[in-house]
């Protein structure tokens, strides 16, 4: 190595610890000045530190910010010395505070409670009791009054409501029994038809037109003894039937006995029942039962996740038999995540709330 060469390296060493020694001072310098504003007012400087924080944090982040700070080392060292003294003086500040309260409480009450209560709502309240018995009664007794005025007003929203909800169920029973004026065995089941007739009606599954077309609710021969009736909602065809069981309320589609009953056959009340149970309710339940043998299907079953929600196409095919469409997220063979998509039948056995799966196609 060259005389020039040990003579640069010797500068280069040189500039480093001058240039160390100099940030080192920078960093005594800030601190100080941040030390003598928490003497004179520890409120500018927990401001002026918080405003310094913000620009240490900027720079440090993208490397931009003042020309002498702009060294992202440099705006972390800042940075901490500006953390330090910020929660100092948050520490200081509450001593200060605690102090000039110290003082106020002795020689001016009023000014003390005043300011607290701005601050500390149940201090407050705790010091009004001890400095100011008789006011402390007077804050309960409008607190009270208070909380019995919100009482009042809120039975008074709530009574208002009741009331137009009543007027609103009387309004809608009243259209609803226009509408089913013309039922069969209108006075035996007049509530039943009147509550499936709103129902319908606010799910706007039916319209006001078509019951009167419908000439309200018909009694269906096809259920036996049973007391089923139908009206057409949408259409003319058995599929377009919305069925009613005056007994329990149910109401379900004509989709879900086209495939088992004809319309000029009886059937047996134990098959009614059966297909009254298997309803679109239940297509939710199908998605998840035909689940497991999805997960069987599989290389990895104990990865596949399911979303919360069926595909489209998933419905109730009649006869208490489900098709069902979804997908899923499974690893394959190499442990990566695919995603993969399934169409299967599953058929309901409301006797024994059971579940099988008839066919089942899974890609992926």
């Amino acid at each position: 190595m060259s005389n020039a060469d040990l003579k640069k390296q010797g500068t280069t060493v040189f500039g480093a610890f001058v240039r160390s020694q100099i940030l080192i001072l920078e960093l005594i310098a800030f601190g100080f000045v941040l030390y003598l504003l928490q003497q004179m007012n520890v409120s500018a400087q927990i401001l002026i530190a918080t405003a310094l924080l913000g620009v240490f944090t900027f720079t440090l982040i993208t490397g931009r910010g003042f020309p002498h700070f702009r060294h992202r080392g440099k705006a972390l060292l800042f940075l901490m010395v500006a953390c330090f003294f910020l929660a100092q003086g948050a520490v200081v500040f509450d001593e200060q505070r605690e102090a000039r309260w110290t003082l106020l409480r002795q020689t001016d009450p009023d000014a003390f409670l005043a300011e607290l209560a701005s601050v500390d709502e149940n201090r407050w309240m705790e010091e009004l009791r001890e400095l100011r018995p008789s006011e402390f009664e007077d804050e309960i007794a409008r607190r009270e009054a208070e909380a019995e005025a919100q009482q009042q007003e809120a039975a008074r929203r709530a009574k208002a409501e009741a009331a137009e909800l009543r007027a609103a169920e009387a309004l809608a029973v009243k259209k609803a029994e226009r509408l089913i004026a013309s039922s069969d065995d209108l006075d035996q089941h007049r509530t039943a038809f009147t509550r499936a007739a709103i129902t319908l009606v606010d799910n706007r599954t039916c319209t006001d037109a078509e019951f009167i077309e419908n000439g309200g609710w018909v009694r269906s021969t096809s259920f036996g003894s049973r007391p089923i009736y139908f009206m057409y909602c949408g259409g003319s065809t058995v599929a377009n039937r919305q069925y009613l069981d005056a007994a329990t309320g149910a109401i379900f589609r004509g989709t879900e006995v086209t495939q088992t009953v004809d319309p000029n056959t009886h059937i047996s009340d134990a098959e009614a029942n059966r297909l009254a149970e298997c309803t679109d309710q239940k297509i939710s339940r199908a998605y998840v039962m035909i689940q497991s043998d999805v997960r069987r299907s599989l290389r990895s079953p104990s990865t596949a996740e399911f979303p919360g929600r069926y595909g489209i196409g998933t419905r109730h095919l009649g006869n208490c038999i489900y098709q069902v469409v979804g997908h899923f997220d499974a690893q394959n063979g190499f442990g990566a995540i695919i995603r993969g998509t399934f169409t299967g039948t599953t058929e309901y056995f409301p006797e024994s709330g059971s579940w099988q799966t008839l066919t089942l196609d899974v890609r992926g």
